[in-house]
């Protein structure tokens, strides 16, 4: 039997990347939904409370295997076949806040990487970010000035957290568009 190759490999990776949520609560196996009461109580109270608290020990999947579990499954309306939960039968608007791998200091260092590296580039028109960027400092202690920041921040977390999940989509090649179509003119005089 010969080994899979590496295509193969990273395909089945980027899969189940991308499919995370599927993965979540299985029938059977180590991992198995019933090894899991706490959480599956947590989704049934959401079918007849409004507000609910999960308070469990470190390390236990408070916010993936629980808040953003069931974030998601609202968002998409996705639900599995055994869920007990609230299920919205029309699509929803949410809100989720949290830490993000957005440290200042690794990500300024990734951004000045990227931009001298000629991989971040940015359109002449964007005055605003300009404008941030030249006055993105630090103050005497070394600390950065957080001060009219917004494009600089946005640029930071998507370069530390969201490099990974973009992808590239190609424009389907435009129809040319001719102002004056002088071949279907050329029965007329053009300088007479």
């Amino acid at each position: 039997m010969n080994p899979p190759s590496r295509a193969a490999i990273e395909a089945e990776l980027k899969w189940g990347e991308e499919h995370k949520i599927e993965s979540f609560y299985p029938d059977s196996g180590p991992l198995r939904r019933e090894r899991y009461a706490k959480h599956l109580e947590f989704f049934s109270a959401g079918a007849s409370r409004n507000e609910r608290l999960f308070m469990a020990a470190n390390r236990v999947g408070k916010t993936e295997g629980v808040g953003a579990y069931e974030t998601t499954l609202h968002l998409t309306g996705n639900y599995p076949p055994w869920w007990l939960g609230r299920r919205f039968t029309r699509p929803i608007s949410a809100w989720a806040a949290g830490q993000a791998a957005n440290a200042v200091e690794a990500g300024i260092f990734a951004v000045e990487q990227m931009m001298y590296s000629g991989k971040l580039k940015a359109f002449n028109s964007l005055s605003q970010w300009y404008s941030e960027l030249r006055s993105y400092r630090r103050d005497q202690n070394g600390k950065v000035v957080k001060e009219r920041d917004h494009c600089m921040d946005a640029m930071r977390y998507l370069i530390m957290s969201g490099l990974n999940i973009m992808q590239r989509q190609t424009a389907p090649p435009k129809e040319p568009h001719y102002v004056y179509d002088f071949a279907s003119n050329l029965d007329q005089r053009w300088m007479q």
